[in-house]
């Protein structure tokens, strides 16, 4: 043997273990490169083929082995977990979905969530039903009272009637009667009357359930004119009131305006300034009223007795003072007529200055 071709033993044991870890260097790589391509087609759900779990059943004992092993039971571990957290969401799920499932929190939270729904409908039907009871009420009072019999005149009562006759005005009223006395006005009384040159007007009065008193506002008489042969009695505005056979039947004074209509007439106006003023008690013992001026007006009493007036300026104040006079006059007589003596006539009162009246 050529000392070229001898080959030290130390160093072809060297070789030869070199030769060898070198060849398990290379079958560690090449294993570890398989089990990391398992894991990876393990971990996209792909199948692992069965020479990979040949080689892994050979592969137990190296350490590697080991890892891989704690690894699985780690990823499993997680898989277990993560299950069951799935499952625990869909029971609690399930609990709150379905009440009857002895989940109380899920019942009272479906019944909140049903009176949250609920209550706006509720708050409008209270409205609606409010409104409605309102509207009810309102047209059942407005049937009642306007519509119904219930209220409807039957009686009809005539009050204030002295230039008319209260009967006459009645039977022109007898239209309104099963009319509500609601429905009644002052026009429509007036209306059916139709005496607007008698009347200022009239004031009604419902007295339930069915009875109408009727107020008549009827205009004043303050003289009589002697026109054409006919007696008119006329009110302080020289309104025609009626006509009357003769002026001794009627409460009011004479008044000569001649020709003149009494509208028309100054002395007309004049008088009836005068007579307005006087009260009743002695406007109805006036017989007869002249004014030859507006600064001479006479009145000639039903017994004889002038009043001398004078201007129509403090006609009212004048009356008062004729009143006061005539009582004193009348008291003194009486008194001298219980003593047996002659009493004084008073023929005339003179009112013309009122603060200082004069008898004759």
């Amino acid at each position: 043997m050529s000392p070229q071709n001898q080959t030290n033993p130390v160093e072809q044991e060297t070789h030869t273990e070199s030769k060898s870890q070198t060849g398990s260097s290379r079958a560690t790589y090449s294993e570890s490169s398989e089990l990391k391509d398992r894991d990876i087609r393990l971990d996209a759900g792909e199948s692992e083929p069965d020479e990979l779990d040949s080689q892994s059943a050979k592969s137990t004992s190296s350490t590697f082995g080991r890892w891989r092993r704690e690894r699985e039971k780690e990823r499993q571990t997680e898989i277990a977990r993560e299950q069951e957290i799935r499952e625990e969401q869909g029971r609690i799920a399930q609990l709150r979905n379905d009440p009857g499932l002895d989940g109380l929190l899920a019942e009272d939270q479906s019944k909140s969530q049903t009176s949250k729904r609920r209550r706006p409908l509720t708050r409008l039907r209270k409205i609606l039903y409010g409104v409605g009871a309102f509207m009810l009420a309102v047209l059942l009072y407005i049937g009642l009272v306007f519509y119904s019999p219930l209220l409807s005149v039957q009686t009809i009562r005539v009050e204030g009637a002295s230039l008319l006759d209260s009967v006459q005005v009645e039977q022109k009223l007898e239209p309104l009667k099963g009319t509500p006395l609601t429905r009644i006005n002052d026009q429509k009384v007036r209306e059916l009357i139709d005496q607007e040159h008698v009347l200022r007007g009239v004031q009604i009065e419902a007295h339930p359930p069915h009875e109408l008193v009727v107020t008549l506002k009827e205009r004043t008489p303050v003289a009589v004119i002697h026109q054409d042969g006919k007696y008119v009695v006329v009110d302080s505005e020289g309104i025609k009131l009626r006509e009357v056979e003769n002026a001794d039947g009627i409460n009011v004074p004479l008044v000569d305006v001649g020709q003149e209509a009494p509208q028309d007439s100054a002395a007309f106006r004049t008088v009836a300034n005068v007579l307005s003023a006087l009260p009743s008690s002695i406007l109805t013992q006036v017989k007869e009223a002249r004014a030859s001026s507006t600064s001479n007006i006479n009145l000639t009493l039903k017994d004889g007795v002038v009043v001398q007036w004078g201007t129509a300026e403090e006609s009212d104040l004048k009356a008062k003072v004729l009143t006061k006079l005539m009582e004193a006059v009348h008291e003194d007589q009486s008194k001298t007529a219980q003593q047996g003596q002659a009493t004084n006539k008073v023929n005339t009162y003179d009112v013309s200055s009122p603060r200082v009246p004069v008898t004759r």
